[in-house]
């Protein structure tokens, strides 16, 4: 369900409370029950990024090779959607919804950052985390495994 759906469905439960319970005129909810409906059917949903988050004007977003960009305005065409973000020299770029994350990637080089991390605390706590280890090295695989494909 997207968020214009359940904004809708709260005016008509308000509605639907207030008339209940108040007995006020009936013709006003009916006025804010047509509004609801028009909501649903004249919005359009915003686009979702390749973490099937939806892509909001101001989001911090990451590409697909990792840089760090913001959403500036949600484009929509009748078939197409496309995200203007601030591109890396300062500029703008459109961006296909899929080519972004809410989160960055993941990488060799972040999961060498982690593992030097976790090597500090251990030598700091003297505490191996074998979980943690496992969870690298499955990271490490899956990436190793994708530059193969």
């Amino acid at each position: 369900m997207n968020n214009t759906t359940e904004i809708s469905d709260e005016i008509r439960e308000f509605c639907n409370l207030c008339f209940n319970k108040n007995g006020f005129n009936r013709d006003d909810f009916d006025k804010l029950r047509n509004l609801a409906d028009r909501i649903d059917r004249e919005t359009v949903e915003l686009p979702r990024a390749a973490d099937d988050e939806v892509i909001h004007a101001g989001d911090t977003l990451y590409t697909t090779d990792g840089d760090i960009t913001q959403a500036i305005r949600i484009c929509i065409w009748m078939n197409a959607k496309r995200v203007e973000c601030v591109s890396s020299n300062g500029g703008t770029i459109e961006l296909c919804p899929f080519e972004l994350t809410h989160e960055s990637p993941d990488s060799f080089e972040r999961i060498a950052e982690e593992l030097e991390n976790w090597s500090e605390d251990y030598h700091t706590n003297g505490e191996a985390d074998y979980a943690m280890a496992d969870g690298l090295a499955y990271r490490i695989r899956k990436l190793a495994a994708k530059r193969q494909d």
